[in-house]
């Protein structure tokens, strides 16, 4: 705990007050602008542009952790930060309703929340506290693999869309 208090003592040091007074609730609380324009992209494009959004976001947000001493960075990471969580949680349930049967709807949420809920062990504390000391490098990168492999499939969907057969996944994107 006392780590963590020496963690955002640094970063209010870094970014100033404004950081804490207004950004964060004001950037973390814009789900409500960038839900509608998910579910927009989902009805036009199915879930593979949005897939690529997301995990482009999740790019520019390790970026800008590794730029720790930049108070820009700091504050567009808020933004990155709050297109991931608006834009995954607004994907997560589209999907459910739309490609798991309303029988098993319950277990479809139960699968997913328990996913996320494991996944969310990997940074705290899997990385937290930092298990290779000062190097800030290796534990980006840790994060940043699995989203680079995960770039398969919106791209594979696109191409798909991209040569005419959008059919072929129809049942999973919901276009078609």
């Amino acid at each position: 705990q006392i780590e963590l208090l020496a963690t955002a003592a640094d970063l209010l040091g870094r970014v100033g007050a404004a950081y804490v007074d207004w950004a964060i609730s004001t950037v973390a609380n814009g789900t409500i602008v960038m839900a509608p324009l998910a579910g927009f992209l989902i009805d036009k494009t199915g879930f593979s542009l949005l897939s690529f959004i997301l995990l482009v976001s999740c790019q520019l947000s390790l970026l800008c952790c590794a730029a720790r001493s930049s108070k820009w960075a700091a504050f567009a990471n808020l933004l990155f930060i709050n297109v991931i969580q608006s834009f995954q949680y607004t994907m997560q349930f589209s999907f459910l309703h739309k490609a798991v049967r309303e029988s098993a709807f319950d277990l479809g949420l139960l699968v997913v929340m328990t996913a996320q809920g494991l996944f969310g062990f990997v940074p705290n504390p899997g990385l937290n506290p930092n298990p290779w000391g000062e190097d800030r490098v290796t534990p980006l990168v840790v994060l940043a693999v699995p989203t680079l492999v995960m770039f398969v499939f919106p791209g594979y969907e696109l191409w798909l869309i991209w040569v005419g057969r959008k059919g072929a996944l129809a049942h999973v994107s919901g276009i078609g």
